[in-house]
């Protein structure tokens, strides 16, 4: 069969820099499927990186246009098509990939994946232009549906997808994530349009660095117990990772195969078996791969040190993220599920200062039951720290958190159906007004850019050239906004 992988266009807040890079969920999938099928990718991001148009009053959508999905469509003629969603904030996107498919071929099946879609079968399957959803982790079983389908068989045996048949919606049986990841062929590069990822050159967060850059994952599921984290819907709670002999192969072949030079290690626990990441590091280091690479999603705090930040430096690393959350123990313990010592981070950021380390922090703030004043000792921390960056986000319920439960539990959301991207809470407050804790955010943002680049200006004035070469449009709306917060 031919089959059709697509990357949605996505929306995004009007002064956020957009950002591009190869999807790994798709690139997995192509690598299991392309033994028996004929894949192709359609990254509408990439291909249609300089396409914006507004959505709301905040939000814009940049990517391929609907009409443009649907013309490559039609001119590709696939007879299975999966878009991937993983964000809930995206799924309108997603949804709509879908609608311009069947419009180029009713005859098209259509099959979608991802958190949201983890989270919320039901829902999506009551959208009639979407066929099939695929719930965790699809490689283990993505071959054996695409038999299924190309035979006419029977999906009933075929754990984790969900169907309809003759009017009803069907979900099969989930089979809990296996430890196979050593398992599973390398992501397929070579069916991707690398060429202008690399010539966009806005990678995970919007980060300029040196072409060749590369994804990479090294384990999935996470322990943790974070109230507004819904990352276990796919991956579990059990951590499970691949092992230093099989990461190494990888970034071997990324550098022999790709000349790779910069790769962005997309776990949410990379250092979490802490003996396994100093085995890593040490690897990396004597593997001589002349490879920079960085840790965009956060690392996990409790399992850091002095020493650790050290071994990462000597392996390549240029930047670390921390993911402290609150400064409040209290809403730390209480309220996010999560124990970061505080004090901990301020011995680690005089680490990565000392190291050369580019240090980002994020924060979150206004989850139910905090107070103002433990709103406050984050955003007053966050305003006093002394490193590369920081971002305050603000407590979101998405579909699979705790966090969505607790506001539906107490009354706190109106409407749990709609996820669409907003810069401010999707929840009434239950102790403070919303107005107050949005406006006390934005403002805490502007002091942390304005110190930032007191701090350093020649660092900042390095990366506005860069964003006004790669992303004019963005660095107009950046000044634009900076220009809004002094007014304010």
């Amino acid at each position: 069969m031919k089959i059709l992988l697509i990357q949605p266009p996505q929306t995004i807040l009007k002064y956020k820099a957009k950002s591009c890079q190869p999807s790994l969920g798709l690139g997995y999938i192509a690598s299991v499927l392309r033994k028996k099928h004929e894949i192709v990718i359609l990254d509408s991001l990439a291909e249609g990186f300089d396409n914006e148009v507004p959505v709301s009053e905040t939000t814009c959508r940049y990517g391929l246009s609907f009409e443009e999905i649907k013309a490559r469509t039609a001119q590709i003629k696939p007879d299975v098509v999966g878009v991937t969603c993983l964000f809930s904030t995206q799924f309108r996107n997603a949804l709509n990939v879908c609608v311009a498919v069947k419009e180029a071929g009713p005859g098209i099946l259509t099959m979608v994946g991802g958190h949201h879609i983890s989270a919320m079968p039901l829902q999506v399957l009551e959208n009639r232009d979407i066929d099939f959803v695929v719930r965790l982790e699809a490689e283990t079983i993505i071959e054996n549906f695409m038999e299924a389908i190309e035979k006419n068989n029977d999906y009933g045996g075929i754990p984790n997808i969900g169907y309809r048949k003759n009017g009803e919606i069907i979900l099969n049986d989930l089979e809990i994530n296996r430890d196979y990841l050593d398992a599973l062929p390398f992501p397929a590069w070579d069916l991707f349009p690398l060429e202008r990822y690399f010539e966009i050159n806005r990678a995970h967060g919007g980060t300029i660095t040196e072409p060749p850059f590369f994804p990479v994952l090294t384990s999935r599921g996470c322990p943790s117990k974070c109230v507004f984290c819904s990352s276990h819907i796919v991956h579990g709670k059990k951590y499970r990772k691949r092992s230093v002999n099989n990461i190494i192969e990888e970034l071997k072949l990324l550098k022999n195969n790709y000349g790779a030079k910069a790769v962005f290690f997309e776990d949410d626990n990379l250092t979490l078996d802490k003996e396994r990441a100093r085995d890593l590091f040490k690897r990396m280091k004597s593997a001589r791969l002349d490879i920079t690479w960085c840790t965009p999603n956060g690392l996990f705090v409790q399992s850091l040190d002095e020493e650790m930040l050290q071994l990462m430096k000597s392996a390549g690393c240029h930047s670390v993220s921390f993911a402290v959350e609150s400064a409040d123990p209290k809403t730390q313990k209480e309220i996010i599920g999560k124990k970061v010592d505080i004090n901990k981070v301020d011995v680690l950021l005089d680490k990565a200062k000392d190291l050369e380390l580019a240090a980002h922090l994020f924060f979150i703030v206004g989850f139910p039951g905090e107070s103002w004043e433990q709103i406050e000792a984050t955003l007053k921390y966050a305003k006093s720290a002394n490193c590369e960056n920081v971002n305050i986000f603000f407590a979101t319920s998405l579909p699979g958190s705790e966090l969505l439960e607790r506001c539906k539990k107490n009354n706190l959301r109106e409407d749990s159906s709609s996820f669409d991207l907003e810069d401010s809470l999707n929840f009434k407050h239950d102790i403070v007004e919303n107005n107050r804790i949005e406006k006390a955010v934005h403002n805490a943002r502007l002091v942390i850019k304005l110190k930032t680049i007191l701090r350093n200006p020649d660092l900042f004035f390095e990366k506005v050239a860069g964003k006004l070469q790669n992303d004019p449009k963005y660095f107009v709306k950046y000044v634009k906004r900076m220009i809004l917060g002094l007014v304010k």
